[in-house]
């Protein structure tokens, strides 16, 4: 807010945009209507299903101490991007 600057980042936290707050919103709107442009073919209910499955496991690994937090919200984060497309 003091600079009046914005950015958007990907889901590995990396800068793909940046400028002012307007302009990100403009950005992102031209973001979500080239993705529905060229949305890709949706996940079947049995691939959701695997992945929800996936999601579950690494959730038991968290749990158990197996894996770190960053591992599992990267594989969330993951998971998200391919749900969208649902």
């Amino acid at each position: 807010m003091v600079t009046k600057h914005a950015r958007i980042l990907d889901y590995n936290h990396t800068r793909i945009a940046w400028g002012t707050i307007n302009g990100m919103e403009k950005a992102m709107n031209r973001m979500v209507n080239y993705l529905h442009k060229y949305n890709q073919p949706s996940v079947s209910t049995t691939e959701s299903l695997n992945l929800l499955e996936e999601l579950k496991k690494f959730k038991e690994l968290l749990d158990i101490g197996a894996i770190t937090n960053s591992e599992y919200e990267e594989k969330n984060q993951r998971l998200c991007l391919v749900f969208n497309y649902l």
